[in-house]
């Protein structure tokens, strides 16, 4: 007669230690995919790609969450658990902070200028396509209207950029993307 079996501990990428509680099923491995999956954005991403298959996206989900289900810290994460009221103040001190820098965004916010950028940008497409079109144009009408069309939008999206400067983001700016999809903005 042999005794209880030893408990099943697995160390996360992250250096957090998991047990799996008594009557789990799943390995070790099994829960650290499912970890992974969980907290990734590009698990969801990938879990997510198959949409068009009635409740395909639930019954993966539910797998996944049974075996994360099966498993709990094999001790405390340093510093201890948070109670309710500091993962509260936690989550309210986040969200403050992300309105805060959203209506920071708001308030620089300029309709025309983002309008004027958007303008650049379609210039700029239509000057790339042109580039396309008179790599191998079909007929010589063809050529002659791509160089046309190529100046006339070089032309607007050169004005266009000493109006409305670069439309593309900062190197500075930063945009927080969270695990359930949204991104902070």
């Amino acid at each position: 007669m042999s005794g209880p079996a030893p408990d099943l501990i697995v160390t996360a990428p992250n250096g957090i230690a998991w047990k799996r509680l008594p009557g789990g099923t799943s390995s070790g491995p099994e829960f650290l995919a499912a970890l992974t999956t969980l907290t990734d954005t590009g698990g969801r991403i990938a879990r997510e790609w198959n949409w068009w298959q009635d409740g395909r996206r639930a019954r993966e989900d539910e797998r996944i969450r049974e075996v994360v289900r099966q498993w709990d810290h094999a001790e405390p994460p340093p510093g201890g658990y948070l109670t309710a009221e500091q993962l509260q103040g936690r989550l309210d001190a986040s969200q403050a902070e992300r309105d805060r820098a959203r209506q920071a965004r708001a308030a620089q916010y300029g309709k025309d200028l983002a309008m004027g950028r958007l303008r650049l940008l379609s210039a700029q497409a239509t000057s790339g396509f042109m580039r396309h079109v008179l790599a191998r144009p079909a007929t010589a009408a063809q050529q002659d209207r791509a160089h046309e069309l190529l100046a006339a939008s070089e032309q607007e999206a050169a004005e266009l950029a000493a109006q409305a400067g670069d439309p593309t983001p900062s190197r500075t700016s930063t945009v927080t993307c969270r695990p359930n999809g949204g991104n902070g903005i």
